[in-house]
């Protein structure tokens, strides 16, 4: 090499330098460099000129320039540079960085270890960081003076401002305190820095920095970051947090999220308490400092910090970690909420992306789609912040509660006023019963700030109540935070005037209270009243409260004035003294006294305090007993006046109820069981005893063996075995005989596990011991693992030998026979057992319906019309939708159910039902299917025909790839059904399916209900309604199967408990007409509690019945004006208007009967009125269906409609506050209308079919309140002609109309033929919603029409 350079020449300082310049140049060209090897040739030739133009500094573009340049004469030196460029291309602090940069990265030599200098080294580094950070700030130019610190963030430890002393700031009415409390938690939000040769001073987010600024601080920051790597010290990893929240102050957003984030997070793993406190509180400090974000920072609550924050919620974070987190926690979720809002505004403005990424090929987001996912954010982020609350205000431990109420109020107002009464109320009204007295205190030091966001209604119903009651807590600095509290309270305004008349005078014993602090507080009250007073108020009202605690008269309210006026208090040995007598009295009249009244609602008046002389004599009601005069003696030895006892008669409620609390409070600290002396019950874990956890084998066990019971063979070894004179349970024997013998077969080397394929129904019975008269001593174990045969059986032997490798039912291996009775109880009712035979489960469709999207698809009054079906030759009497709403069934009079696609109502043209089954009948007679339900979560079905039968049949169906197009459907596969009696057929049929059966219901003619079980192919109860309440026309079962409500043809209804088949009770509604239909009222308000009743009054409405009170709460009327089969011919309806004001009273069943006895049989003219009435009814409603109605002859009102058909169900609205259910009906009736009632919203209530399309006018619906828990909804019609169309009607009225004005022939029969095939024909007897693929209505006529809405 040297040989080479002594040839070509040497190496010079030119050459470092050109170097140099290309080196800076590929810097700002991002990794582009500016010659390859052949440009580089023309360049020294002058043939080529370097792409300088791209690097938009102008000062390093002149300095890559004169480095590069061709005459290395021209090429200046390092120092040159420097000092030329100095303050263009390079800043000012170059040098003095440079040089600091390389003093503190030099490694040790003192250190052999390399592992262990690279530690010692970054603790060094960032121990000499911190301990220069006052000279780095000045020559980086971030701190320019001392004034600089005078700001509103700056806090000066020697309280230097005015008015401020020690701490306290000199108020209206008194000194506030301003300091933080010593305890966990107190200090945490905001973070004030504390570096050396600087002042305290709080972080504050900068309004504008310039371009360049923050350079040198973020070459200091990736020092500091990458020193954090490898420390070893818990105190240099506080140090470094300090540093970057000092440093992240003076650099831009971006880089605060980017390069501090992360490694402030990092150290939230830290083993030390301290590190990950100091790391939570500079990482929420630095967030505060964020003005602004990028659009990859959009989701970085939601997706980074807050999945990392939930970790400190569990039991392995220590106190101090979980109370600095319950400190910060409202400060982050006031951030997270701004991060969301400004992410938002970078979508609305365009910055961020227009396409998803997750999308394929990257579709564009939409207006609708925007704000679809912002809500799905904010309610994300509202949950999960919403469990972070709940999580630490359940706490255990009350400094964590403590330090998160100390901050509460930035949370409060992150989740709204419905949220804060749910989550933060709730929870902090149960801490007046905690035995933490600080936590008491904490807690009125925050009511202030939560009382705006939980509403006048809360705060007059729930807060003030408590705080009133918290007057006479056992802690006198309690009672002095409520006093505080109050004043608070009153001075925002936020307390009623007739409160605070109350409050005054609850408060005004605390003037002479022994405690300083409660009677300044009091003064402090009472002056801060007099804001909202007049004049007039306080001489007349304020000043007889005050005058018996004042010296003399006043005219001045204010604290100071109070306090010099104000009588002297009572002694606090006189105080004490009399607490120790109220604890301690035994035969008292004068604290027994006031334990009655305690427990009386009415309180008398002790002492007349406006009257002198009751101030300065013995009150006369003050009785006393020997025992009371002896204490009576001992207050006046220690100094008590005769001119003191009023005061010891109006603190006499007090101090009983101070001291009682304070005792109680005591004995629960001291208490072994937590307080609770008189429990009944005893821990098993303060015996020491372990508990023993027992699995189940949730599997079926198919149960062939049960038949082997009544068999000859088992029945004669029972015999055989127990030739003692005592009763043992067959059953009980026969298990044990079944264990022995597949244990014996197993030790022979064959399989011993019972099976059979008929139903799990017999094995549980055989697992559910009977109870038994007599004792059995041998314990049996067996392992039940195939089918035996019968000679199996009959070759066993009598020895038992207990196998731990046994397989059982459950995982318990000893013997107790009581356990394992125990235990088959528990097998029973918690394992759920299907039968294979009804196909496998299908998951509910969890998806719900949005009323606004029935109501805004109506274009107009009316519903689209998107498939009409004719196929039914009859009556179609029911309509039935699976479970996941892919299909729904129709069972007609012409005894078919046929089965219709919902995926391809639009598609299917041929007008043809996806599958169809024939019912025929037995005899001549046509067999119609009356009634259809689903077995639950399955696609089977159970079909009631009017020859009596109850047919099971199952849907077969083959899944698609597509999840559009629906399932494929094979064969109906019929199942084996039920039969009842003769002459008797199902009229409404119910499934209920609980954890060990599965029930169907079945309403009969014959007034029973008789309930199948499924599984076990056998009838198990049956209830009889009474004959006499008419004939049942249908059912409802609630929905946890526990109580059934039947309606009959006379307007009864009934009610009947399913667990113990008892009839409850009867009565009748007003009418005495046909109840047609019964729905569960979907509304959570009152869910499982009222009823839905089509029917039973004289009207066209429904009936909202509570069950429990027997109580008309709702009523949805329809107008008389809307009748199609009247409108049709051009008649108006004759109904009257029924009167608001109806009795909706019900009817006393017992009192009504004509017959006398409701349980005995009626009489053959009750029956045959019943049945006339009914036939009637059936024959008159037909005649109005098929035939042209004419015009009575004689003066008779026509018939009132009726509603048919209900259908009922919920829909949930996921709001800022949470999901929020509503529910709504269905109804159809013999005025061939189809309406939607939307139980929360009357504006979303409408008419799906049954208005003629020229029809001007449009449903109102308006609310009233006839009694008062009555609801009546009242449907109106008004006209949708414009005001300025019924102006020039007016004006036009007056003259002839011309044949001009009718409309064409054409157009009257076009608008007929929409009405025809739009509207139902004839009575609509079934209506249901589907909401797959999207929401539609199923409605069905007597016709054997249906027709599906959209």
């Amino acid at each position: 090499m040297a040989n080479v350079a002594s040839a070509e020449g040497s190496l010079t300082q030119e050459m470092d330098i050109f170097s140099l310049g290309c080196v800076i140049a590929e810097i700002f060209l991002e990794g582009a460099s500016i010659f390859t090897l052949a440009q580089l040739f023309k360049y020294k030739k002058g043939e080529y000129k370097p792409p300088l133009g791209d690097i938009e500094d102008e000062s390093i573009r002149s300095l890559v320039m004169s480095m590069i340049s061709l005459d290395p004469a021209e090429r200046l030196s390092a120092d040159e540079y420097l000092n030329q460029w100095t303050d263009k291309a390079f800043p000012k602090y170059f040098e003095f960085l440079h040089e600091y940069i390389e003093n503190i990265s030099r490694p040790l030599q003192s250190v052999g270890n390399t592992e262990r200098a690279r530690h010692v080294e970054s603790d060094q580094r960032i121990e000499m960081i911190w301990k220069n950070y006052r000279r780095i700030s000045r020559e980086l130019g971030l701190v320019v003076d001392d004034s600089e610190l005078d700001g509103p963030g700056h806090v000066r430890s020697g309280n230097e401002e005015k008015g401020e002393k020690n701490g306290y700031i000199r108020g209206e009415y008194g000194d506030v305190d301003l300091t933080f409390t010593s305890t966990v938690g107190g200090d945490v939000i905001p973070v004030c820095l504390d570096l050396p040769g600087m002042d305290n001073w709080i972080p504050k987010k900068k309004k504008t920095l310039p371009g360049d600024h923050d350079d040198g601080a973020l070459i200091v920051v990736a020092v500091v970051c990458s020193a954090i790597r490898n420390t070893l010290r818990s105190s240099s990893k506080i140090k470094a947090c300090d540093l970057l929240l000092a440093l992240g102050e003076q650099i831009h957003d971006e880089a605060k999220l980017d390069r501090c984030l992360p490694y402030l997070m990092s150290l939230l793993d830290d083993t030390s308490d301290n590190v990950q406190v100091a790391a939570l509180r500079s990482l929420t400090q630095l967030l505060t400092l964020v003005g602004a974000i990028t659009p990859i920072n959009d989701k970085i609550f939601p997706e980074y910090i807050f999945p990392r924050l939930t970790l400190l919620l569990q039991d392995r974070s220590s106190v101090v970690v979980r109370a600095a987190y319950a400190a910060c926690l409202p400060t982050l979720a006031q951030i997270a909420s701004r991060f969301l809002d400004m992410g938002q505004i970078l979508q609305t403005t365009g910055i961020m992306s227009e396409k998803d990424p997750d999308i394929e090929n990257g579709a564009v987001i939409t207006e609708d789609d925007r704000k679809r996912a912002y809500d799905v954010i904010k309610q994300d982020l509202s949950l999960v912040i919403e469990e972070h609350a709940r999580s630490l205000l359940t706490d255990h431990n009350p400094d964590i509660r403590r330090a998160l109420l100390r901050h509460i109020v930035p949370l409060c107002l992150f989740l709204g006023r419905q949220k804060t009464n749910d989550v933060i109320l709730s929870h902090a009204i149960t801490y007046l019963n905690d035995s933490d007295a600080q936590l008491r205190m904490q807690l009125f030091d925050s009511v202030v700030g939560i009382a705006p966001y939980v509403g006048s209604v809360s705060l007059k119903e729930y807060v003030t109540p408590l705080m009133m009651q918290s007057l006479t807590d056992s802690e006198e600095l309690v009672v002095n935070k409520v006093v505080q509290a109050f004043t608070a309270l009153a001075g925002l305004g936020l307390l009623e005037m007739s409160y605070i008349w109350e409050l005054l005078r609850a408060c005004a014993k605390f003037m002479v209270h022994p405690n300083n602090w409660i009677r300044n507080s009091t003064f402090c009250l009472f002056a801060s009243s007099t804001r909202w007073m007049s004049p007039a108020q306080i001489y007349s009202m304020l000043w007889p409260i005050l005058q018996p605690f004042m010296e003399g008269d006043i005219n001045d309210f204010s604290v100071a004035s109070l306090s010099i006026h104000a009588k002297p208090p009572l002694p606090r040995e006189i105080y004490n003294l009399t607490a120790t007598w109220a604890t301690k009295a035994q035969k008292s009249i004068f604290w027994k006294t006031e334990a009655s009244h305690n427990k009386s609602t009415k309180r008398d008046k002790t002492i007349d305090l406006s009257n002198e002389k009751n101030r300065s004599s013995k009150p006369k009601n003050l009785r006393a007993t020997a025992e009371d005069e002896q204490w009576l003696t001992r207050l006046r030895v220690i100094g008590m006046k005769e001119s003191q006892l009023w005061m010891l008669a109006l603190y006499k409620e007090y101090i009983f109820r101070v001291f009682r609390s304070r005792s109680r409070r005591v004995d629960e600290r001291h208490s072994p069981t937590g307080g609770d002396n008189t429990s009944p019950f005893i821990k098993m874990q303060d015996l020491g005893i372990l508990p023993q956890n027992v699995f189940f084998d949730t599997t079926p066990i198919d149960d062939g063996f049960s038949d082997l019971l009544s068999s000859s063979a088992i029945k004669g070894r029972i015999n055989s075995k127990t030739s003692s004179p005592v009763f043992v349970d067959e059953h009980f024997e026969a298990t044990r005989l079944l264990a022995a013998d597949v244990d014996e077969t197993d030790s022979a080397g064959g399989s011993g596990r019972l099976g059979g394929s008929n139903s799990d129904s017999k094995w549980r019975e055989l697992i559910m011991a009977h109870p038994v008269t007599g004792t059995v001593f041998t314990d049996v174990y067996g392992e039940l693992d195939s089918q035996l045969r019968d000679s199996q059986l009959l070759d066993g032997g009598s020895g038992i030998t207990p196998s731990k490798e046994t397989l059982k039912y459950s995982s318990y291996t000893g013997d107790d026979p009581y356990i394992w009775r125990m235990l088959g109880s528990v097998y029973k009712d918690s394992v759920t057992f299907e039968s294979p035979e009804f196909g496998p489960r299908c998951s509910p469709y969890t998806g719900s319906m949005k009323p606004e999207n029935i109501t805004k698809k109506r274009k107009g009054k009316m519903g689209i019309l998107a498939a009409n079906y004719e196929e039914h030759a009859g009556p179609v009497n029911a309509i039935a939708v699976a479970p996941d709403h892919s299909f729904f069934v129709t069972g007609s009079d012409d005894g078919t159910v046929k089965i219709w696609d919902s995926f391809r109502l639009e598609k299917n043209v041929i007008n043809r039902a996806a599958k169809t089954v024939h019912f025929k009948a037995e005899q001549e007679k046509p067999n119609q299917v009356k009634c259809i339900c689903f077995i639950e979560n399955t696609y089977s079905l159970a079909c009631g025909t009017t020859d009596g039968s109850v047919n099971l049949i199952r849907v077969e169906t083959v899944n698609q790839s597509s999840s559009l197009s629906g399932p494929r459907y094979k064969p109906v596969v019929k199942l084996n059904g039920f039969k009842l009696n003769s002459g008797e057929y199902a009229i409404a049929l119910s499934h209920g399916q609980t954890s060990s059966s599965s029930l169907l219901y079945v309403l009969t003619t014959d007034s029973r209900i008789v309930v199948f079980d499924l599984i076990a192919k056998k009838q198990v109860a049956v209830m009889e309604n009474p004959s006499s309440h008419g004939i049942p026309t249908c059912f409802v079962l609630d929905k946890h199967k526990n109580w059934v409500l039947v309606g009959t043809s006379r307007g009864i209804l009934d009610l009947w408990d399913t667990r113990f088949q008892v009839h409850i009770r009867s009565w009748g509604i007003p009418g005495g007409q046909p109840i047609n239909s019964l729905s569960l009222y979907m509304n959570p308000k009152a869910e499982g509690k009222w009823v839905c009743v089509s029917g039973g009054t004289k009207e066209c409405e429904i009936t909202v019945w509570d069950i429990e009170t027997v109580q008309c709460r709702e009523i949805y009327r329809t107008t008389p004006q809307l009748s199609s089969h009247r409108h049709r011919h051009g008649e108006s309806s004759s109904r009257r208007e029924p009167t608001p004001t109806a009795n909706y009273s019900p009817v006393d069943v017992d009192k009504s009967m004509v017959n006398g006895n409701n349980n005995g049989p009626p009489t053959l003219s009750i029956l045959l009125s019943q049945l006339k009435l009914q036939t009637d009814q059936e024959e008159q409603r037909h005649n109005d269906d098929t035939q042209t109605e004419r015009p009575s002859q004689h003066d008779e009102p026509p018939r009132a409609d009726s509603i048919l058909s209900l259908s009922s169900g919920y829909s949930i609205d996921h709001t800022a506050t949470g999901p929020n259910r509503r529910g709504y009906l269905l109804s159809g009736g013999t005025d061939r209308i189809v309406r939607f009632w939307d139980l929360n919203a009357l504006d979303h209530s409408t008419i799906i079919s049954g208005i003629k399309a020229e029809a001007t006018y449009q449903p109102s619906y308006v609310l009233s309140y006839p009694e008062p828990n009555t609801r009546l909804v009242t449907e109106r019609l008004v006209s949708s002609v414009s005001s300025s169309s019924s102006q020039s009607h007016k004006s036009s009225s007056s003259k002839k109309p011309s044949k001009s004005d009718r409309p064409p022939r054409s157009t009257i029969i076009a608008c007929e033929q929409l009405d025809l095939s739009r509207n139902h024909q004839s009575s609509v007897l079934a209506v249901a919603l589907l909401l797959k693929p999207f929401e539609m209505v199923v409605s069905a006529d007597r016709l054997g029409t249906i027709k599906v809405y959209i």
